[in-house]
């Protein structure tokens, strides 16, 4: 998990919508190909995070949706997609328990 989705996590608001989620939040899982930063390497779209997202969520890797959700916030702030995939991720992470 990124750094900057631990400082995320700390705060009080994610720590009010976080609450509950199984397992640690700071477990890291390997991603080797489609990376965050490979993205931002390759200036990649908002329509390849989403499918990364997706992909991430299919694959069970639920912190590294989490990962692409916040950064998606962060990036393109301005566009409603990053708040949907934060809640949708944290929606799922819920039924995990």
């Amino acid at each position: 998990m990124m750094q900057s989705t631990r400082k995320a996590l700390s705060s009080q608001f994610y720590q009010q919508h976080i609450e509950g989620l199984p397992g640690s939040p700071t477990v890291a899982e390997a991603r080797y190909f489609r990376t965050l930063e490979h993205l931002k390497l390759v200036d990649a779209s908002l329509r390849d995070y989403v499918s990364l997202w997706a992909l991430a969520l299919l694959d069970g890797k639920v912190s590294f949706a989490l990962d692409i959700a916040l950064h998606v916030g962060d990036s393109y702030g301005t566009d409603p997609v990053g708040g949907i995939l934060l809640d949708k991720t944290i929606k799922l992470a819920k039924q995990y328990k």
